[in-house]
């Protein structure tokens, strides 16, 4: 009888170590994808991620006489363009791929007319030590009118990503996106642009909404085990 209850006690041993032997193995079997773009799955190594969208808001308004016209340039704050940098680099934390925030300090325009749609255009101030370099730009504009074509008073956001190989200066992918959010509430009278006001959230949404839209155009929507 104790020869049969040794027997039992081994064999539910053994059992118990080959299931955790599987479920280890199945665990470590798990990989990380390795972020790529969407049309041609070739690993961007280290890459770099500068936000430049977030630098101003240009206001406009249009009376009803030319007398009432207004146009005011507000500079935002410099934490958006970092808010917007650190939520793309949480975006692919799944990923298997290291990225890193780059400053605007890091880098200069040559042509501020050309901008960053051209690698030739620009010069970086340090050397970064990445392979790939992915920067989303472009502008915030909000415009108003009075009388009957103020309901369509908006927030516009023109936002575009550019994806540069940093050895070679090709430009791996581009995609551009533009939207608009109604918003009648805002003046462009004022000295200063508030940071508090529902202006600064409705830019933060728009900045986080045109982000998202661009990185499932370029990227992988999600990564494989």
């Amino acid at each position: 009888m104790n020869i049969l209850k040794w027997f039992f006690i081994a064999l539910f041993l053994l059992l118990s170590g080959c299931a955790t032997k599987q479920e280890k193995v199945k665990k470590d079997s798990v990989k990380k994808a390795t972020l790529s773009i969407a049309d041609n799955r070739k690993p961007l190594g280290k890459v770099g991620v500068i936000t430049l969208i977030g630098d101003n808001l240009l206001c406009t308004h249009t009376g009803v006489t030319v007398f009432s016209n207004e146009r005011q340039l507000y500079a935002l704050p410099t934490d958006l363009n970092e808010l917007l940098t650190q939520r793309i680099i949480a975006r692919f934390a799944g990923f298997d791929t290291t990225l890193v925030p780059l400053n605007k300090q890091s880098m200069s325009i040559i042509n501020t007319d050309v901008g960053v749609s051209r690698w030739s255009n620009i010069e970086f101030n340090n050397q970064q030590n990445v392979d790939t370099v992915l920067i989303f730009s472009g502008a915030f504009k909000y415009r108003s009118k009075d009388g009957y074509y103020k309901d369509e008073n908006a927030l516009h956001t023109y936002a575009e990503f550019f994806v540069y190989d940093v050895s070679s200066g090709d430009l791996l992918a581009e995609s551009t996106h533009y939207q608009y959010n109604l918003f009648d509430a805002f003046s462009c009278t004022q000295s200063t642009f508030a940071t508090t006001g529902t202006m600064y959230e409705l830019i933060k949404m728009a900045g986080a909404t045109s982000q998202e839209k661009l990185i499932n155009e370029i990227f992988q929507p999600s990564k494989s085990n």
